[in-house]
């Protein structure tokens, strides 16, 4: 379960596509409960344990990118952004 923005989980999922190589039927994630409009709680899951014991792992390096100016940015809890350089 990872609280986290929605465009934070939007790099996760290229993340297991890309640099892990995971096709999505090897993976899949639910957005539980809603803080704010692109804001809450969700949950991976995955066939093989490997694969989330690695995701775990890269967690705390998810980041999100705003579409507007593609700047990158990290949750801090609800409401609180940070920037990523």
């Amino acid at each position: 379960m990872v609280e986290a923005s929605y465009l934070e989980i939007d790099t996760a999922e290229k993340w297991l596509e890309t640099d892990v190589g995971l096709k999505r039927d090897s993976w899949d994630w639910v957005f539980y409960y809603k803080l704010a409009y692109d804001y809450g709680y969700a949950e991976f899951f995955f066939k093989e344990r490997t694969y989330k014991d690695i995701f775990k792992k890269e967690i705390p390096e998810f980041y999100g990118v705003w579409p507007a100016n593609g700047k990158k940015f990290r949750t801090n809890g609800w409401d609180e952004f940070l920037d990523v350089e």
